[in-house]
């Protein structure tokens, strides 16, 4: 059973490969997410302060 009309293709699977990848982009961790390239430093160090900050 396909749900696409006519046997055209389906869009949905598409479109769900397409939400996950935005959402890995958007919050994923690491040097190569959106907020780290936006911010250039990592999200404990925003935390826990900076790493050349005097005492």
């Amino acid at each position: 059973m396909d749900s696409s009309p006519a046997g055209g293709p389906s869009y949905e699977t598409a479109l769900l490969y397409l939400a996950v990848g935005l959402a890995l982009l958007l919050v994923g961790p690491g040097t190569l997410s959106l907020d780290a390239l936006l911010f250039g430093r990592r999200r404990d160090e925003a935390v826990h302060g900076s790493a050349t900050a005097a005492p």
